[in-house]
């Protein structure tokens, strides 16, 4: 079965001249104002079984369990000698509530791992 090498936030990510990702201001919680629109980059890694293309699909949920974002892509192996691929979302999003928003991760329409991003709201 294919697993989640790493799912990570983030204020910037991007791909360095020599194919190499770089990650700027990792984080895990954000404490913001009510109501808190937050533009940040969600990033996986993945290693499946099987060296082909692949459906990645991301269900954002927030505490109370309603989906609020998603986004699905089709990727292919990061290089000739790795099953791993690797994907870089750019979203932006109004968080209403206080809580664990969970990314859950999907790979060809199997649940892959579920990664919370914590939000509190400034008193």
């Amino acid at each position: 079965m294919a697993k989640l090498n790493f799912g990570l936030f983030c204020e910037y990510s991007l791909i360095a001249t020599d194919n190499m990702p770089s990650f700027i201001g990792v984080f895990s919680d954000l404490i913001a104002k009510k109501p808190a629109r937050k533009t940040f980059s969600f990033v996986v890694n993945v290693h499946p079984e099987e060296k082909r293309t692949h459906v990645l699909k991301i269900s954002v949920k927030s505490p109370s369990g309603k989906e609020i974002n998603k986004k699905e892509k089709e990727l292919k192996p990061l290089a000739e000698d790795s099953n791993d691929f690797g994907f870089m979302w750019r979203l932006s999003i109004n968080f209403d509530e206080e809580g664990k928003y969970k990314f859950d991760v999907f790979l060809d329409d199997d649940f892959l791992h579920s990664v919370p991003l914590g939000i509190k709201f400034e008193k």
